[in-house]
């Protein structure tokens, strides 16, 4: 079985439903997920959910008379980088230079696109995951991008593996936080399977707990609905995590090494995903620094901390604005979400939430502070300070049990 077809996701966007179908069988029969559209509004829905790793668009579709090209610049607007593979019917060559134009990456004409369309998009697919490493690491939130860099300049398999490992548990921990600050105090909890205890104390298999009791909740085509679906976007990636997890700790606590074939699905699994974060998740990660107001809106002046070099300076525009110094998700359309108190800004860095710590100060006394991490230089346990996040701040997140 193809390994590149089997288990893709790939959208078809095509008002001749019955001709989509048949054209697209083969990559069925080799072990494609294959969702179907008519028109270029549901597709526009369906890459919002995330989780696709590839899109087959006819050009005339509605809306309008050209619903693909209407489709494809609004994916260009919006920054997603989903590869497109154009359907050409006849009488379309025009639109299908300018679909190429926009950023196709291949064209196959109907009247041969059933004996056709399996190598090519297994080709496409095939080029897009053996780049998609090098893409989350230049330009991928740095918090994730230093997690897959390392991985893809580790020499030694079996530390390579080690790396792979812990960039799945990064990946998991940044997905599962930007989900618990997507939700507000009010709308919060509580997360089933996920105690307050545990929360305070997370280990690999609680981040994966934690994303999985969010996304069954989450806003379909929210930043992290998203996000969450480009990790886990159906149940047998969900059920190789476990299996992640469960190898993890086997390896930590027993003493083994991984065998061939678990690099080999591991690897398999950080390009699909490197992948489908890369081309289906165009939030940036940025930290507001300052702000004017030109009596409608504020201009607000970041530094954005994408790839594996310094933050970079941007702006982003918005009605009402996060405070100085914290850390935001920005989207095509401007501000989405802030992050804090779950990520924190520390000069040019920022750091994730790790763990609470008991501090007794003396036979009567004692406090609970936050501890945090530091992914992109792997420190950890660094603390905030008294006016950053509090327990109490975070655990309003979590009442699924009264610890």
């Amino acid at each position: 079985m193809n390994s590149i077809l089997h288990e893709a996701r790939i959208l078809v966007a095509d008002d001749q439903n019955d001709v989509a179908r048949t054209l697209s069988e083969p990559l069925r029969l080799r072990g494609a997920s294959v969702v179907h559209v008519t028109d270029g509004a549901q597709a526009l829905k369906e890459v919002r959910r995330g989780g696709y790793d590839l899109a087959l668009l006819d050009m005339k579709m509605p809306p309008g008379d050209w619903g693909g090209l209407w489709l494809m610049q609004e994916l260009n607007d919006a920054g997603w980088r989903l590869p497109v593979v154009v359907l050409s019917g006849e009488g379309g060559k025009r639109q299908t230079v300018q679909a190429m134009r926009l950023g196709a990456v291949d064209w196959v004409d109907k009247g041969d696109a059933f004996s056709e369309l399996e190598e090519r998009c297994s080709l496409v697919l095939k080029q897009s995951q053996e780049g998609a490493l090098a893409a989350l690491a230049a330009t991928g939130p740095s918090l994730l991008a230093h997690a897959f860099g390392r991985y893809q300049v580790t020499g030694d398999p079996y530390q390579q593996a080690s790396e792979g490992m812990r960039a799945v548990e990064e990946t998991l921990r940044f997905a599962a936080l930007v989900g618990l600050a997507s939700q507000s105090p009010e709308q919060a909890g509580p997360l089933r399977g996920v105690t307050r205890e545990q929360l305070a104390r997370p280990s690999f298999g609680t981040w994966n707990a934690v994303l999985s009791s969010l996304s069954q909740a989450a806003d379909p085509g929210s930043a992290f609905a998203t996000l969450s679906n480009a990790i886990a976007p159906d149940k047998s990636t969900k059920k190789f995590l476990h299996g992640v997890i469960k190898m993890r700790n086997d390896i930590a606590h027993g003493g083994r090494e991984t065998t061939d074939k678990e690099r080999s699905e591991l690897d398999r699994f950080l390009r699909a995903c490197a992948h489908r974060i890369y081309a289906g998740w165009p939030w940036r990660v940025e930290v507001t620094r300052s702000m004017s107001f030109d009596g409608d809106s504020f201009t607000v002046e970041t530094l954005r901390f994408s790839g594996l070099g310094r933050p970079q300076r941007s702006a982003f525009m918005a009605r009402m604005p996060p405070k100085t110094g914290s850390v935001v998700l920005v989207g095509s359309n401007g501000f989405a979400t802030t992050l804090n108190p779950w990520f924190e800004n520390d000069g040019e860095v920022i750091l994730c939430f790790d763990v609470v710590e008991q501090v007794r100060r003396d036979s009567t006394d004692s406090k609970v502070r936050v501890l945090f991490s530091d992914p992109m230089n792997r420190r950890r346990g660094i603390d905030v300070g008294r006016d950053g996040s509090t327990w109490e701040k975070m655990a309003t997140w979590v009442r699924s049990s009264g610890g």
